[in-house]
């Protein structure tokens, strides 16, 4: 399979657009269109079309190595390779090694090996008192006092029922249910959690302490529920759809 089709067939599986590549790899729609259809010609110089090439395949999670190689062989095909100044033949000098010379190296190799277990052990100390110090620093408020019974009795004439304690909320739990095969994204205070097709009949949830981004190939496909609120469908079958949930929005509920 050619490189363009590759990358246009992975894309429209995922269900994602070419304006959607553009915004997330920074690359120009034009580029893009050039790379699926294999118009090379309209590609700039070799050097920033390969690093597109490399960017576009990671955003689809293919393997970008491979997929530059596969483009060069393609795109290129009468350049020579350059070769790697990293891994030209090195001309080997003779040395001559002096009586004793042997022995000493090795006592300066103990040495230098003594002073690096004394530097790891001195930076593992240091580190070490540096993470109890700032946990120390960071660490969970006094809880507040109890109220006293006599506070919250009630005086003559007022109700005798006492106000239920608001609910606290401690972060996001968001559990998706896929109904449909759905292309799914989903990332966790911005750490990428979840990135593959969710079977149908199958289960996912996501815990996070701010914000839980989903990107949905087949919104119509899944169910979402947020700290055990059923949420209304994310959008309709086949529909690609971009949704964030934050703490505020678990907070409201």
């Amino acid at each position: 399979m050619s490189i363009g089709k590759k990358l246009k067939d992975e894309r429209e599986k995922q269900g994602v657009s070419l304006d959607e590549v553009a915004e997330a790899t920074k690359i120009r729609k034009l580029y893009l269109n050039a790379l699926e259809e294999e118009q090379y010609q309209e590609l700039p110089q070799r050097v920033y079309a390969t690093g597109f090439v490399a960017n576009y395949a990671r955003f689809l999670h293919l393997d970008a190595d491979q997929v530059v190689q596969q483009f060069k062989s393609e795109a290129y095909p009468g350049e020579p390779v350059v070769p790697n100044v990293a891994a030209r033949k090195r001309k080997v000098r003779k040395r001559i090694v002096r009586p004793g010379a042997k022995k000493n190296r090795t006592v300066n190799n103990i040495i230098a090996a003594a002073v690096f277990l004394v530097v790891i052990w001195w930076l593992g100390t240091y580190i070490a008192g540096y993470i109890t110090e700032q946990a120390l620093k960071s660490g969970t408020p006094d809880p507040a006092p109890p109220v006293s019974q006599e506070v919250l009795a009630p005086g003559p004439g007022q109700n005798e029922a006492v106000p239920e304690t608001a609910r606290q909320v401690e972060g996001i739990v968001l559990k998706i249910t896929a109904r449909q095969d759905c292309w799914l994204e989903v990332s966790a205070d911005g750490i990428s959690a979840y990135a593959q097709t969710m079977p149908a009949g199958t289960e996912q949830t996501f815990n996070a302490r701010d914000r839980v981004a989903v990107r949905a190939g087949n919104a119509g496909g899944i169910e979402l529920n947020l700290n055990g609120r059923q949420l209304a469908p994310l959008g309709t079958e086949g529909q690609v759809v971009v949704k964030e949930y934050t703490l505020s929005d678990v907070k409201s509920n």
